[in-house]
């Protein structure tokens, strides 16, 4: 399951609080407990906690470390990113790139549900609906981002919804 404090500092990153999406996310790390995607997801979030905040300098060690643990992770998490910043096109080739990248049945289910939202987005219905029926031949439920795009595409799901407006 997803670890609700890593959305929690995802949420505070989009919200423009900065200060504790980067207190959350060195949280995360702190425990050492986590696999190299995690760790890449919190490096990232970190390093763009700084980019929003005009800081490259201060972005760009975090960056590049999350990088090296998990390149197709942080590019999810660009995708993702530019996804929220409702620029689909961007999204689609950031998440293409990592679903390449991807080997685990788990990690393939969340970029093909993220790639089903973006092709949505895109007003690409048919292969939305290609992407998200291959997503849940998965067979992993709790993969995040399954019920948001299923929602998107078959329960008529606004935008607004969706971006939690």
């Amino acid at each position: 399951a997803i670890d609700t404090r890593q959305l929690a500092a995802y949420i505070s990153l989009y919200d423009d609080d900065f200060q504790q999406a980067i207190t959350q996310a060195k949280a995360i790390l702190w425990e050492n407990t986590r696999s190299d995607m995690n760790t890449a997801i919190c490096l990232m979030i970190i390093g763009q906690s700084f980019l929003y905040q005009k800081q490259p300098d201060s972005a760009r060690p975090y960056v590049r470390e999350a990088f090296a643990y998990a390149p197709w992770g942080c590019r999810q998490v660009m995708g993702v990113q530019k996804l929220f910043d409702q620029e689909p096109e961007l999204a689609l080739k950031y998440l293409t790139e990592a679903r390449k990248q991807s080997g685990l049945p788990r990690d393939q289910a969340i970029l093909e549900a993220l790639l089903s939202i973006t092709l949505f987005f895109l007003k690409r219905e048919r292969e939305a609906e290609q992407l998200l029926t291959r997503a849940m031949k998965h067979g992993i439920d709790d993969a995040p981002y399954l019920y948001e795009a299923y929602a998107l595409l078959y329960e008529e799901m606004s935008f607004a919804e969706f971006f939690g407006r």
